[in-house]
């Protein structure tokens, strides 16, 4: 700072702007600092599936293998009247397999005996028709979340069971995904 009866110069601009930036950098900095959440918990999803794959009247869609760096984090076969991870009984026999791929993005299958209106609603948090997709020798209906995460899903119906793919990524990497899929 300039003394009394001297002129402020250039170096003293310096150090008063110092004496003020260092503070904020430092608080800024201090509540900027992301806390590292909870390590991802990974399942043993492969016994789970085959159970459902031996009970279910309807063939079960998942990966056979997980791509490099993704990981499950949820899955559950829970049939009719017994109750699903919320504790609620379900309608219909109700396949659920969920992953976070590299990106630490959430992708997800849900399937269901029958199916329905209501149960496509829950599974693709209300997404809208979108249009279609082709994969191999199915075509799947397109939806898509009004909100900012714009979830999609990729929905087939078959007379057997319906199921919904979904993940808050653009449409070619869950077509990717469901190419990764075999029904069985």
């Amino acid at each position: 700072m300039a003394r009394a009866g001297r002129q402020a110069t250039p170096r003293d601009m310096v150090i008063s702007l110092a004496v003020l930036l260092i503070p904020i950098v430092a608080i800024t900095l201090f509540f900027t600092q992301r806390v590292p959440g909870p390590p991802v918990q990974v399942v043993d999803w492969k016994p789970v599936l085959a159970q459902a794959r031996e009970q279910a009247n309807f063939p079960i869609w998942a990966p056979t293998e997980l791509p490099n760096g993704w990981r499950p984090t949820q899955v559950s076969w829970v049939q009719r009247g017994n109750p699903d991870l919320t504790g609620n009984p379900v309608p219909a026999d109700r396949w659920q397999f969920g992953t976070l791929n590299a990106q630490d993005v959430y992708l997800g299958i849900d399937e269901q005996a029958g199916g329905g209106a209501d149960f496509v609603a829950t599974a693709s948090r209300n997404g809208v028709a979108d249009g279609q997709s082709v994969i191999g020798a199915n075509t799947w209906q397109r939806l898509v979340t009004n909100d900012r995460q714009q979830t999609r899903s990729l929905v087939l119906t078959t007379k057997q069971a319906t199921t919904v793919v979904s993940g808050d990524v653009p449409y070619d990497q869950l077509e990717a995904f469901v190419r990764t899929l075999t029904a069985s």
